[in-house]
């Protein structure tokens, strides 16, 4: 489920479709706009998604989140909570594209949900280490970043949600880290 592009990252690989920090660049340099699709928005959203969704809770077995970032979509939190409200959250996995940088929202944790679901499998969309990541994916706080990883792994080795959460890292390999993606690495 992409509900829209908010994200708090402008990502050097990422486009308009994908972040509402890279759209306003968009909007702001003309001459950027042959180049994508979305040309006067900076937040792409997909307003019926939800009322599709919702005619198949019943059905649903699996979930996956994917934004701009998933963390910062109200309409996430929604699903969430009724899946946990409505007791079926327990038939349920979910998985999720995320920059790491949120892991609450309007004093909502997510472990506070994601232990009601059969399993979470959290992709960190992570290219680098310490200031390079905080170059290659603007907005990152390194230290932030960083603490929400041990936070993740923390919670995903805890006896109280078992084994139900996972986590892995998804790079975006190129140029500009290949030569010091192994210190992402040896830190991960």
């Amino acid at each position: 489920i992409r509900f829209d592009n908010l994200c708090n990252f402008k990502c050097r690989t990422c486009n308009p479709m994908f972040s509402s920090s890279v759209a306003v660049e968009n909007v702001k340099n003309p001459e950027l706009q042959s180049y994508y699709q979305i040309s006067n928005k900076t937040l792409y959203q997909n307003k019926n998604i939800i009322s599709e969704v919702e005619k198949h809770y019943e059905h649903v077995k699996h979930i996956y989140f994917a934004g701009g970032e998933p963390m910062m979509q109200e309409e996430h939190w929604n699903i969430l909570k009724y899946f946990v409200d409505s007791n079926t959250a327990k038939n349920v996995s979910l998985i999720y594209s995320t920059n790491t940088s949120k892991l609450s929202y309007k004093n909502n944790s997510v472990f506070d949900y994601w232990k009601h679901f059969k399993g979470v499998h959290v992709q960190m969309s992570i290219d680098a280490e310490g200031r390079r990541a905080e170059y290659w994916r603007d907005g990152t706080n390194w230290e932030e970043l960083f603490k929400n990883v041990k936070t993740i792994n923390k919670n995903s080795s805890l006896s109280i949600f078992g084994s139900n959460i996972q986590y892995s890292i998804h790079s975006v390999i190129s140029w500009v880290n290949i030569y010091s993606y192994i210190d992402l690495v040896k830190i991960m």
